[in-house]
């Protein structure tokens, strides 16, 4: 999620958790600020759990890549090659660029799911198709197999 998404929706879930306080159905926190009714109900229910919870600070990891790197991952992978970058493949995949990722700056990501989630934001990787779950379900399969995995 890029910066400035985090931060619009942190001022939504503020604005969401006032009105629930002050005693707004969640009916029309999601017609007024336009989220899902699931995300209202959560708010609903931290709210139940601590009253003061909507001043809370914002929740997640702030990213490891800044918005340069990414611009910059962008470029190195948008309309080019894994060739061209010294890689045998011939198709990007969530692996290779998360080895990119760590080759070009340092930054080493445990979990190829966050790999898939920044390039999504990016729009570098398509929603469907190989989501998380599946991606799961392989790593435990090659890992069940005695397999090395390939990321």
């Amino acid at each position: 999620m890029r910066k400035e998404d985090t931060e619009e929706f942190e001022v939504r879930r503020r604005m969401g958790m006032r009105m629930l306080a002050r005693g707004a159905s969640q009916a029309e926190v999601v017609r007024a600020l336009g989220v899902t009714r699931q995300t209202a109900s959560r708010w609903a229910k931290t709210l139940a759990e601590d009253s003061g919870s909507w001043r809370a600070r914002m929740r997640g990891h702030p990213s490891r890549l800044s918005e340069q790197q990414l611009r910059r991952l962008d470029r190195l992978v948008r309309g080019r090659e894994p060739q061209e970058h010294g890689f045998a493949q011939y198709r990007w995949s969530v692996a290779l660029i998360h080895d990119l990722i760590e080759r070009e700056f340092g930054v080493r990501y445990e979990s190829i799911p966050n790999v898939l989630r920044i390039l999504r934001e990016m729009g570098l990787f398509p929603r469907n198709g190989w989501g998380v779950s599946m991606i799961r379900r392989a790593w435990r399969r090659l890992e069940s197999d005695g397999k090395p995995v390939p990321w």
